[in-house]
């Protein structure tokens, strides 16, 4: 399976409802039977928001990333963001949100080196 784990913090307060607008149906399209095994959302503030997905595998998640309502909102997050981040890997089990942020924020340092 591949793991999933993105943050990405809104720009300011009014940024915030053009965000939700394509975050939601993106997040909703997410959990659909398309490969997908598992998918939660996660406001660790008001301004920084993260998404946990888990998929059967890399053409699944490619698959979801290529495809609408996803695309939209990777379109918008250039203009809604301040920050963004990802990473992925492959895993035989569904990490908890502990074990995602902790690797996304290890990816994260890594790559600042």
């Amino acid at each position: 399976m591949i793991a999933v784990i993105t943050r990405l913090e809104v720009r300011s307060l009014l940024h915030l409802p053009r965000f939700f607008k394509y975050a939601i149906p993106s997040a909703v399209a997410a959990k659909q039977p398309n490969g997908n095994v598992f998918a939660s959302t996660k406001p660790l503030n008001w301004r920084t928001h993260c998404t946990l997905t888990i998929w059967e595998d890399m053409q699944a998640m490619r698959s979801f990333i290529s495809s609408e309502p996803h695309l939209s909102a990777m379109k918008i997050s250039r203009r809604v963001a301040s920050d963004t981040a990802y990473w992925h890997w492959e895993t035989d089990h569904i990490p908890t949100w502990e074990e995602a942020l902790k690797m996304l924020q290890e990816a994260s340092s890594h790559a600042r080196s």
